[in-house]
């Protein structure tokens, strides 16, 4: 990691591919985040997101990094930001349903559930998500269905969630 970063700042100093930056500076965080130093990382979401503040997945990192950390008031926001900017990222759902988790909200949580039950006409990955938030709402029967259709598309996820549900 200590070579992917020198290599990675070097790359930043250069000015001839400054498109590439975002990516760059996503790949410098993440060698900080192998290496443990989450802060690190954080700060360089922080530059990016400085530089281009509508980049979900800076947000989504960052609220991932910070989660981590334990500041779960600001990773909330993170994943907030991520949202609005990728309505249909259902990923970010789950991050953000974490994160209430470990606040206690579970209010929140199951609205949160609701929103993605809720969407209509998914595609075939959107039902694997929208099965899984059913499962999380208890929905059993109805997220049975879901999870088996998407165990045949692939989703190999899907059996876990089945078994918990035939083992409740």
């Amino acid at each position: 990691y200590e070579q992917a970063k020198s290599y990675f700042k070097k790359a930043l100093e250069e000015t001839f591919l400054p498109e590439l930056n975002m990516d760059i500076r996503m790949y410098l965080a993440d060698a900080l985040e192998c290496e443990g130093d989450y802060d690190a990382a954080i700060e360089e979401y922080n530059t990016l997101l400085a530089e281009c503040d509508e980049y979900e997945a800076g947000y989504r990192a960052r609220g991932y990094m910070k989660y981590v950390l334990g500041n779960y008031e600001e990773s909330l926001a993170d994943y907030d930001d991520a949202i609005a900017l990728n309505p249909k990222n259902f990923d970010l759902y789950f991050g953000k349903y974490n994160v209430l988790e470990k606040l206690g909200r579970e209010q929140e949580q199951k609205e949160l559930l609701q929103v993605i039950t809720g969407i209509e006409n998914p595609s075939a990955e959107d039902g694997y998500f929208i099965a899984k938030a059913q499962y999380f709402s208890g929905s059993f029967e109805e997220a049975l269905t879901g999870l088996s259709q998407a165990a045949e598309q692939g989703y190999e996820d899907a059996h876990y969630y089945m078994g918990e549900i035939f083992h409740k």
